[in-house]
């Protein structure tokens, strides 16, 4: 029985309810036993720029939901994953620290990708940033310490026994006198018939010391089933009835449609129906396969207006940082009085743009009917799926539920998925699910790119090669800012985007060191690509350590 149907039936007095450490508690009177669990943001510009500072990156404040989910059946171990797998092995390194706290072996453990209808608020069903072992793993920890504590009162009152002599091992709980008297979880919870009782102290987490699973080098949860080809990934998603969707593509960014017709293509082979919005700035043909959607696509009337012609030259004088320029984000000691002391010396670095090139390219499929919307997609980000389709055809009075599917590959790529909005505006024209797939050209001419940067370097050092000071100047194009809802002018009262603060700061000890950043408005889609900023920060600020230490000798 799912989460979702299990709080359908459960009765008044079995309905879930809040303790005072924050967990979310399922009664197991139909045998089965559910927990999950809060966590919460720290707020503020400077908790933001620590937090990326040590390998985060900013997430949802408090939910009203939980935001991790177990269930433990007779026969079965579940544990829901909010987090999303695109090959990185999330979903593994989950469960082996979910496995550490409710002390069974991570393979005993079904691990199932979570999708909106099981709980969780959509907020928390984000990955990015590498922050899905960091933000998960108290929380969840706690989470399944919490049902193992559970598990234990049940099973000294079914053992008969105090609770102190019951001892859980690899799924089990053991009378610590006499091991032969023991019961599995799924025993314990088909046996329950009662309101399960919550642990009145909060649980002791394991001292890591301790740890059997987590730090464990061991075969991904996944391995088997990809070897053997069951996981669905979202190219090759299908129902039945299904209908195959194109969208005509700007020939230049930011280009807007002024004039659009059906042309010819409604009568080309297996076309089904010509969707033109004007004001949406989309123009697209749903068909029966989707080799005749593409092909109809060439012969719909478009005029294009507008958009940018904007070349390489013009771009690197925009992506360019200069003495003076920038929000400071980071300063200690006195860096221009240090800087005019010793030897100077002096660095920049660019870095261009780049595409994301994963192995399946952007792709979703939507079912938009009376009562809700139904989404298949590869996703980062459920939330944005979601408001994506409420914005675009009034999803809010519809129930929207994401089916997230296997990804391949993403490294931020599918953090906003263009492709599911495409889809819901052809199936709310045919009123059948659609399937849009882009072609691999597609992918890399209209996707967004890792966006350019400029560092400037100025130190300087003495007779004893110790460093002064540093001065820190980077221009970058948006990354976050570009995939995140926040209006123009809040970015510019921020001053800074704090995707590109990753790696910005520098790990070594200077007296005097300042940071500023620019950042610059481009006409061209950039976004979050392979670790947000680490990668042209951390190439900047160690290459020119090695200038440093050059200069010094």
């Amino acid at each position: 029985m799912s989460a979702k149907r299990m709080k359908k039936v459960l009765t008044p007095e079995q309905r879930w309810k809040m303790t005072r450490r924050r967990f979310l508690i399922g009664v197991g009177s139909l045998g089965t036993l559910a927990v999950g669990g809060y966590f919460g943001l720290n707020e503020g510009r400077p908790a933001l720029v620590d937090s990326i500072e040590k390998g985060g990156a900013p997430r949802g404040g408090k939910m009203p939901v939980p935001n991790l989910w177990f269930e433990i059946k007779p026969d079965k171990m579940m544990f829901y994953a909010p987090k999303f797998e695109m090959g990185q092995g999330i979903h593994s390194a989950l469960a082996q620290i979910a496995a550490e706290e409710l002390e069974v072996d991570y393979k005993q453990l079904t691990v199932q990708q979570a999708d909106s209808t099981i709980g969780f608020d959509p907020q928390i069903m984000f990955t990015g940033g590498s922050t899905s072992v960091n933000s998960l793993f108290t929380p969840l920890r706690e989470a399944a310490a919490t049902m193992r504590e559970m598990l234990r009162l049940e099973a000294a009152s079914q053992l008969s026994i105090p609770v102190v002599e019951v001892v859980a091992l690899r799924g089990e709980c053991f009378a610590r006198q006499d091991m032969s008297k023991k019961l599995s979880y799924g025993q314990i919870v088909a046996a329950k018939k009662t309101e399960w009782d919550v642990p009145k102290e909060k649980p002791v987490l394991k001292d890591r010391k301790s740890f059997t699973s987590i730090g464990l080098n061991a075969p991904r949860v996944d391995v088997r089933a990809k070897l053997l080809g069951q996981p669905v990934y979202g190219y090759d998603a299908s129902v039945a009835d299904m209908l195959y969707g194109a969208v005509a593509r700007a020939p230049r960014y930011g280009a807007k449609l002024k004039t659009a017709s059906a042309g010819q293509a409604s009568s080309q082979p297996g076309v089904v129906k010509v969707v033109i919005d004007l004001k949406a700035n989309f123009a697209g043909v749903v068909a029966d396969t989707r080799t005749r959607a593409r092909e109809a696509l060439k012969f719909l009337t478009l005029e294009w207006d507008g958009g940018t012609n904007i070349n390489q030259s013009e771009i690197e004088a925009m992506v360019t940082a200069r003495d003076g320029m920038g929000v400071v984000i980071r300063k200690r000691g006195n860096v221009d009085a240090g800087i005019n002391l010793g030897t100077r010396v002096e660095a920049e670095y660019r870095t261009p743009f780049a595409a994301h090139a994963h192995l399946e390219p952007l792709n979703a499929m939507a079912h938009v009917q009376a009562d809700k919307i139904e989404l298949w997609v590869p996703t980062q980000s459920s939330s944005s799926d979601i408001k994506g389709v409420q914005a675009a055809v009034g999803g809010e009075k519809r129930e929207i539920i994401v089916y997230p599917m296997q990804m391949g590959g993403s490294f931020g790529r599918k953090g906003a998925q263009s492709a599911a909005l495409e889809a819901v505006r052809l199936s709310n024209a045919v009123g059948k699910p659609v399937h849009v797939g882009w072609t691999r050209e597609e992918d890399i001419q209209h996707g967004f790119f890792r966006p350019p940067s400029h560092t400037r370097l100025r130190a300087s050092f003495g007779a004893d090669g110790r460093i002064n000071a540093i001065d820190q100047v980077t221009a970058s194009g948006d990354i976050l800012f570009s995939v995140i809802p926040i209006p123009e002018p809040i970015k510019n009262l921020i001053g800074f985007d704090f995707g590109v603060l990753s790696g910005q700061f520098s790990p070594y000890d200077f007296p005097n060191y300042r940071v500023r950043n620019v950042r610059v408005n481009l006409p061209i889609p950039t976004g979050t690509w392979r670790g947000l900023g680490i990668f042209p920060n951390t190439f900047a600020l160690e290459s020119f350590m090695d200038e440093i230490a050059f200069a010094a000798k």
